[in-house]
């Protein structure tokens, strides 16, 4: 298997297990502090979701991105997810989850040397997120 493959299965698998997972939460526990953030909120670090998806796909895409360009993408992606109410919050997950994907699944950058460090960061920070969201259900 290819690194590539590898990663998108992590990726994938990640996202789908921290999906199921959300199911269980309550719209009550995403205002409580449930993170290592100081001063975030189980809702800031679901919504941050949303941005490591756009950041994946952005990085996947093999465009050249800056470090500034993430960040716009976090923060828009954060904004857009911010103030949903669960049953909306999950669907705006799903989709996002499922562009990335798409598109992990379609195709393999021409030169993952240059990212793969990169989207592994994103995926560990998407599991650091399944991990409180594990925590807040219990």
């Amino acid at each position: 298997m290819s690194e590539w493959i590898d990663l998108s299965n992590a990726w994938l698998s990640t996202r789908r297990e921290t999906l199921v997972a959300l199911e269980g939460i309550a719209e009550t526990k995403l205002s409580r502090a449930a993170t290592e953030r100081p001063g975030w909120t189980l809702r800031h670090s679901v919504t941050f979701l949303a941005a490591l998806d756009a950041e994946v796909l952005q990085l996947a895409t093999g465009e050249g991105v800056t470090p500034w360009d993430l960040r716009r993408l976090r923060g828009e992606a954060m904004f857009a997810a911010q103030y949903l109410r669960m049953r909306d919050l999950l669907p705006h997950l799903t989709e996002t989850a499922q562009r990335v994907e798409d598109y992990m699944s379609a195709s393999e950058p021409n030169d993952i040397s240059s990212i793969i460090v990169s989207i592994r960061g994103k995926l560990a920070e998407a599991q650091s997120i399944l991990g409180i969201i594990k925590e807040a259900n219990q």
